[in-house]
């Protein structure tokens, strides 16, 4: 998904396996943003390694859900293309598309996929890391 830019912004590539993300503006620090950026791209690594407890850590309200999950899983993969990444103070929202990717151990040679637009809340926690509290 093409990175939304504007006046105040524009396009660099994000990290392997996220595309292109709008630079923030003079107001949003650089560290944050690179941060938030490591944060997608460590969730898209836990969910490829089926580590619930990494998910947890990041996106603890859907750490059940995978929890209940991975068993019925050979691997799963998820692709976090952002479009535009806003942060204030301690609070970052990340207006997205989710891409998934299911690898069942039950017969499905195909496999199965699915993509959602979302608009994930990030909160900086007290030891600066980020945690996802939304949706």
């Amino acid at each position: 998904m093409p990175a939304q830019q504007t006046a105040q912004s524009t396009a660099i590539p994000g990290p392997a396996g996220i595309p292109k993300a709008t630079v923030p503006p003079p107001t949003q620090s650089q560290p944050d943003y690179a941060s938030v950026l490591a944060v997608l791209q460590r969730l898209e690594a836990a969910y490829a390694r089926l580590d619930v407890n990494e998910v947890a850590r990041i996106w603890p309200s859907r750490a059940g859900q995978f929890r209940n999950q991975r068993s019925a899983l050979n691997g799963m993969s998820l692709d976090v293309a952002q479009s535009q990444i806003t942060i204030n103070g301690d609070t970052a929202t990340v207006r997205c598309e989710l891409r998934w990717k299911y690898d069942w151990k039950r017969s499905n040679p195909a496999g199965e996929s699915s993509t959602a637009n979302a608009e994930l809340t990030l909160r900086r926690t007290p030891d600066g890391s980020w945690v996802i509290i939304r949706p």
